[in-house]
């Protein structure tokens, strides 16, 4: 059994920060996208999205025709070409990393001294190059696939009940992370972070089922890259594998909360910030009428979230 230590608001107290008098778009964290492709454009402006959800100071997007200019009418504030980042987020959209345009950026990235989210059609690369800095973020099938790839050998589900589910899944993920030396994000309602080395697994437990929906992962990529690459424009040093573990752990939180606050709102509640920092600090208590939310939605309410954070109690 991996052992794990939920993640609560009083660790997103520590970790998130309002700009200070000083910051600039740049000191608030430069973050590279390189996601969605001409078969999946919408999950490009949907990273993207979720990247300046998350505060990103400045916003740098690489990619293909369809998507850039997909992103570029909804989200003007983008800017389209590689240069200077503090973490990147790629493969969210893309089918094959191999086969994609952009495969000698995409490599360079994973073996590079920088924090980057590696997502869906990315993380076929880590079983043939040396990752050096990354966080590896697949659904359970992606893990099944990544195991295979890696040689490590996948687990049969179809007899399994839901805590062994669970248990095989955590040994997975170590098993990924100790064999590449990449940390591990499993998505779903619980959602697993897995540090190499570490010997407590970060949870998080969704206070709503809502976010499984399409789209709301590619989001998660986008903001986690946001909160890695403010956290790094922040130090003096490169971030060490617990700083990123505590970031990705903040962007799955986040997450959680912003689909439930979204599913309220669908369901004609104007949540205020307030209601969501009560709800945040009594988890065990939030409730209330729901209905169903589309990915944007979910990155739309993420500012609210923040702010509930940020706020004093």
């Amino acid at each position: 059994m991996i052992a794990t230590r939920p993640f609560e608001l009083d660790d997103a107290r520590r970790l998130v920060t309002a700009p200070a008098l000083r910051d600039s778009k740049y000191t608030r964290g430069v973050t590279l996208l390189a996601t969605g492709s001409e078969e999946y454009p919408g999950a490009a402006v949907l990273s993207c999205a979720g990247a300046l959800a998350g505060g990103a100071g400045f916003m740098r997007y690489l990619g293909p025709e369809t998507p850039t200019s997909l992103v570029l009418s909804r989200l003007p504030e983008v800017v389209v070409g590689g240069g200077r980042a503090d973490a990147a987020v790629i493969g969210s959209g893309i089918g094959s990393a191999r086969d994609d345009a952009r495969a000698t950026e995409l490599r360079e990235l994973v073996e590079m001294d920088l924090p980057t989210v590696v997502d869906a059609g990315a993380l076929e690369l880590i079983a043939d190059t040396t990752p050096k800095s990354c966080i590896l973020t697949p659904h359970e099938s992606e893990l099944d696939k990544l195991c295979e790839q890696l040689g490590l050998g996948t687990i049969s589900t179809q007899k399994s009940g839901r805590r062994r589910t669970r248990t095989a899944r955590g040994k997975q993920a170590r098993s990924v992370a100790e064999h590449t030396g990449q940390i591990v994000l499993i998505k779903g309602a619980a959602t697993r972070i897995v540090t190499p080395g570490a010997e407590t697994a970060h949870l998080i437990e969704a206070p709503s089922h809502w976010a499984a929906t399409a789209g709301t992962g590619d989001v998660l990529s986008g903001m986690i890259g946001a909160f890695l690459a403010g956290a790094a424009a922040r130090s003096s040093m490169s971030l060490t594998n617990e700083e990123m573990a505590w970031q990705a752990s903040l962007g799955a939180w986040v997450h959680a909360w912003a689909a439930w606050t979204a599913a309220r709102r669908a369901s004609g509640d104007h949540i205020t910030a307030e209601e969501v920092l009560d709800a945040m600090s009594h988890p065990a208590m939030a409730a209330g009428f729901m209905g169903p939310i589309r990915a944007s939605d979910l990155a739309r309410a993420v500012p609210t979230v923040l702010a509930a954070t940020l706020a004093e109690a």
